[in-house]
């Protein structure tokens, strides 16, 4: 009966250890604790090989999903910056020169769409949604910014 019990010991080992690998435990520990062997069998059910929790597992990933999709809109978002305000220093470089006056209001508009979308920028980052009510930059919200200029009146970064 003695020989029965180790070789169903050395089966239940092989089973925990094949289905949860990360604990390597030995048949000496899980003939000795049956029911404990018989516990981990049941939480491998709800658990992956690492023994992480399936639905923890789930919501890692969709959160890893949602973190990628979240880097590349701000990749995409600060190479669209970089090469704007690489284009205005070129623009000033060349101090204006071979500019028509329609292309030097563009330019002169954009400068402005970007100092303002900065200015909002660095606005918003002092605002927090768990209820801080810290006072904002220099007393500024993002209207007054936006009334000061009147060629942006529409514009909503």
């Amino acid at each position: 009966m003695a020989a029965a019990a180790g070789g169903g010991g050395g089966e239940l080992s092989r089973q925990v250890n094949q289905r949860l690998p990360e604990l390597n435990l030995g048949a000496r520990e899980l003939s000795q604790n049956p029911k404990f062997a018989n516990l981990l069998l049941l939480l491998a059910d709800h658990m992956d090989q690492t023994g992480l929790s399936l639905t923890v597992k789930r919501d890692l990933e969709k959160a890893r999903g949602e973190l990628r999709r979240q880097r590349r809109e701000w990749l995409r978002a600060e190479l669209l910056q970089r090469a704007l305000d690489e284009m205005l220093t070129d623009v000033h470089v060349k101090r204006w020169e071979s500019l028509g006056p329609e292309d030097r209001q563009f330019f002169e508009t954009l400068e402005q769409c970007q100092t303002l979308g900065r200015c909002c920028r660095r606005l918003d980052t002092r605002e927090t949604g768990e209820g801080d009510a810290r006072p904002p930059l220099l007393g500024l919200q993002r209207q007054n910014l936006q009334d000061c200029s009147p060629k942006l009146g529409r514009y909503r970064p």
